[in-house]
């Protein structure tokens, strides 16, 4: 269907049903799982290991000391990403060990490594107090986890 529309045929880019603007990926096997010649992506399938992609390259050149890496915190966090190979990781949608293999299990360890923190919540707290009079509100920003109601912005301030 995607050879049918123009935009996916760009012939000054000598490019066929969008193959070099990511719709190549769209391959799986007979158990509905990605192809790891394809990295293990494909456009239907959801692959929530995959989106750790980002965080693994950072672990990459923050290890081969191309940062500053003095951060300990930091360091221990980078240790506990799983990610198979630099270009994709087949998706691990459960996971019950201590390794951080998802992008859910990633915002677990950030928010229990950060916001859950005493000292972090006090830091900021004592921050934005002793601040607060070089901020202007421009509004409110509500946001619902788990796409509860859509994301909203009120332009005043609650």
């Amino acid at each position: 269907m995607l050879c049918k529309f123009k935009n996916c045929n760009k012939k000054s880019l000598n490019e066929r049903c969008g193959n070099e603007s990511g719709y190549n990926y769209f391959s799986y096997d007979e158990d509905l799982k990605a192809l790891e010649d394809e990295f293990y992506i494909s456009v239907p399938l959801r692959n929530k290991s995959h989106d750790l992609r980002l965080a693994y390259i950072f672990k990459k050149h923050y290890s081969n000391k191309m940062f500053d890496n003095d951060n300990l915190d930091l360091q221990d966090l980078l240790d506990d990403i799983y990610y198979e190979d630099e270009y994709g990781t087949p998706e691990v949608a459960e996971n019950y060990g201590s390794r951080i293999k998802n992008v859910e299990d990633m915002r677990l360890e950030l928010e229990a490594r950060i916001l859950d923190r005493d000292d972090f919540k006090n830091k900021l707290e004592s921050y934005f107090t002793e601040n607060s009079d070089k901020y202007t509100c421009l509004g409110t920003l509500n946001m619902c986890e788990y796409f509860i109601r859509k994301m909203s912005f009120i332009p005043s301030c609650l």
